[in-house]
């Protein structure tokens, strides 16, 4: 299994054991969430999860429905959807969540498009339809 954490600017696959889950998509989500380990930092490595305070990563769940080639995420606490808040507050910070959060739900090739609508994170707009395509991602962690 793959998750996809941030080094030198781009996007870089991170090979990671798959835990048990009926869902694997579900399943790398919550390995992203963990963060990055002690080793990976060393290395260069990030997400946005590593900001998080670990108690409070503890209680979100993440959901992942993959509908029609579609990906919809969603984070939740109780029931109530989570937000980052100032963790996510620039543009940087943003990418260091939204684009591991893309290429680990990209690495499934069921997966055509990550819909993040229902993210209401730092700059990006509330509801509605923000999907973000395969090609969309590539070219830009890649161009």
């Amino acid at each position: 299994m793959l998750i996809f954490a941030m080094c030198d600017g781009g996007a870089i696959p991170v090979v990671r054991s798959l835990p048990t889950s009926s869902v694997p998509a579900e399943a790398a989500m919550d390995l992203l969430l963990a963060g990055t380990t002690e080793a990976e930092q060393t290395a260069g490595f990030f997400v946005g999860f590593d900001w998080v305070d670990t108690a409070e990563r503890a209680l979100i769940d993440v959901g992942v429905r993959i509908d029609g080639g579609v990906a919809y995420v969603t984070y939740e606490v109780d029931g109530d959807p989570w937000d980052p808040g100032a963790l996510a507050g620039t543009s940087g910070q943003l990418e260091a969540f939204l684009s591991p959060i893309q290429g680990t739900l990209f690495q499934f090739p069921e997966v055509d498009a990550v819909e993040l609508g229902a993210l209401c994170w730092g700059e990006l707009s509330c509801g509605g339809s923000n999907p973000i395509s395969r090609e969309q991602w590539e070219s830009q962690t890649q161009g």
